[in-house]
């Protein structure tokens, strides 16, 4: 019985440790695109919204398994990013579609819990 318990401890460790590192690469991932860099400058250099939410503007983990709204592919990209403010935290809703042999920012939307309002920054026909 105690064989069973410690395989089954191995096993559930070994699962977790493993989810935890895909994580951690695919959240790299998209912090290392170009159009993530530029998405979270833009945020953080718009005096208007760093009046409302406060700095500083912290970045926190994309829902890497929801796929409507996360996704990198060779033609587009869609991004929801949630942060943490000291007055308000949000979500930054980010396209980007292929242009030339990389991805272009194409919309730059923020939205802040508890509000309906969305606070569009850019946005390219």
């Amino acid at each position: 019985m105690q064989y069973i318990s410690l395989a089954t401890a191995l096993v559930g460790g070994c699962i977790l440790y493993f989810k935890h590192n895909i994580d951690s690469k695919a959240q790299r991932l998209f912090q290392e695109q170009e159009f993530y860099k530029q998405s979270v400058q833009i945020i953080r250099q718009y005096k208007p919204l760093v009046n409302i939410v406060g700095e500083p503007i912290t970045m926190k983990k994309i829902k890497i398994m929801d796929f409507e709204e996360n996704y990198v592919n060779s033609e587009s990209a869609k991004v929801t990013i949630p942060f943490k403010a000291p007055k308000h935290n949000g979500f930054i809703r980010i396209e980007a579609i292929k242009s030339e042999n990389n991805l272009k920012l194409k919309s730059l939307n923020v939205m802040l819990d508890g509000h309906d309002k969305t606070i569009s920054l850019l946005h390219v026909p």
